[in-house]
């Protein structure tokens, strides 16, 4: 067994729409929700999750 890891973490922040609880939704891409139409405002939650890539 290896004691090293070949898998990497990277995060990206996500948000939740406050109208209609849709999401994750991406900080990058989405100004608006495609389930609802309400653009982000600072009621929308807001989080950063955490990605693994490899083995």
């Amino acid at each position: 067994m290896s004691g090293g890891s070949s898998s990497k973490e990277y995060r990206e922040r996500r948000w939740y729409c406050h109208n209609c609880n849709y999401g994750p939704l991406s900080c990058r891409l989405d100004d608006w929700c495609p389930n609802c139409s309400h653009s982000r405002c600072g009621y929308c939650q807001e989080v950063v999750m955490t990605y693994r890539s490899g083995r």
